[in-house]
């Protein structure tokens, strides 16, 4: 096999070892699968986090804002959770220390004109934005999911420009507790670093034998 092979048949193993990695993905409209419903405990009276509870797996969930008029949830079970002021453009929902899921849907229901929503999520490793243009007519259904069995923890609602009435209908799938990762799982290198050091070994030879040095004897 000629070197230019070799290398070109390299290259396409990493493509392929990068490609396998997973994917956080957010989606519009009903998309994601679901196994379990949020439903809310009553709150007529503005607070900083309101509560609910998933109702198959039983794990609580709770809902804050960085907003300073706090939060309400005008009626028990699968309703709404509304800014205090009337306005919402924050909201961030977690589930109880030590849970996770795999995927969640939700509902923004009457946007302002123009209001954008930025979604950070959050696993047990790092967050993550993306930038969706709201629909002020009527509802912003969506979902977030993984494609290799990542989990969340939580999910932060930002809207800018605008602001909606409430958020509804939330729905989660996979809720359980999150794996503990042992770190020394880490040491193993990914198949993508394998294919990197395979390919630096290479190199390192090719330049070796190309500088080697006659040495002459008396």
């Amino acid at each position: 096999m000629s070197r230019l092979k070799w290398i070109s048949g390299l290259a396409a193993a990493a493509l392929a070892a990068t490609s396998a990695q997973g994917a956080v993905n957010v989606c519009l409209g009903n998309c994601t699968p679901f196994d379990d419903n949020v439903l809310l405990t009553q709150n007529d009276v503005a607070a900083a986090t309101v509560f609910g509870v998933t109702n198959n797996t039983g794990i609580d969930v709770f809902f804050t804002t960085e907003e300073a008029g706090g939060l309400t949830a005008p009626a028990s079970g699968q309703a709404r959770v509304e800014a205090g002021d009337g306005a919402l453009s924050s909201l961030i929902f977690m589930l109880e220390a030590g849970y996770s899921f795999t995927a969640a849907q939700w509902n923004l229901n009457d946007a302002t004109d123009d209001a954008e929503l930025t979604i950070t999520y959050f696993t047990p490793e790092t967050d993550w934005p993306n930038l969706i243009l709201l629909d002020d007519n009527g509802e912003n259904r969506m979902g977030i999911f993984g494609t290799n069995n990542e989990r969340f923890t939580g999910i932060k609602l930002t809207i800018s420009g605008g602001s909606v009435n409430d958020l509804r209908q939330l729905r989660l799938n996979g809720v359980g507790k999150t794996p503990v990762v042992d770190p020394r799982e880490n040491i193993v290198p990914e198949p993508a670093s394998w294919v990197m050091l395979i390919a630096g070994f290479f190199g390192l030879g090719l330049s070796m034998r190309r500088r080697r040095i006659p040495i002459a004897f008396a």
